[in-house]
């Protein structure tokens, strides 16, 4: 986990389009499972030292080099979902059909939307969660957790799933 958080630190550049588009959607899930076992931290961005759910959904593909930093600052820790909604819209693309791997998914708990996860496959979630063992887990995929999901984005630049 210390070479993850290295890399983060370092990862601080500027959007590079060659980077972004070798980045496929198994490289987002790779990155993301590298995350599990993160303590959970409100606001963190630092993968192996502390992460939140929105540290997690943008660290994939940060660690290519894509800027989609949504500044920690901007949130609360239940944040105003419009003000989160607008954040991510502003940064990622709104899928409009099924979700495929790699995609964040915008969950609801009593029907207020403030947390996101990566799909992994039509079967697990990546997520850091302070609810549940508080660190970044992945569990399966299936009721409630599929009934939760009000929106779905993708990474701008994204090519297909690439095993």
């Amino acid at each position: 986990m210390a070479v993850l958080a290295k890399t983060f630190l370092s990862s601080k550049r500027k959007f590079n389009r060659s980077i972004v588009t070798a980045i496929n959607r198994q490289q987002i899930v790779e990155a993301a499972r590298e995350c599990v076992g993160t303590p959970f931290k409100h606001q963190g961005r630092r993968p192996g030292v502390g992460l939140d759910c929105v540290g997690l959904a943008i660290w994939p593909v940060m660690k290519y080099g894509m800027d989609v930093d949504i500044p920690a600052a901007n949130y609360t820790k239940i944040p105003d979902p419009a003000r989160m909604q607008q954040l991510i819209d502003e940064r990622m693309d709104v899928v409009h059909g099924d979700p495929q791997p790699g995609d964040v998914l915008w969950i609801a708990f009593r029907e207020i939307a403030y947390h996101v996860a990566i799909l992994t496959d039509q079967r697990t979630i990546i997520h850091a969660c302070e609810h549940i063992r508080s660190r970044v887990i992945e569990h399966g995929y299936r009721p409630p957790w599929t009934n939760r999901v009000i929106r779905v984005w993708s990474y701008k630049g994204i090519g297909s799933w690439q095993p």
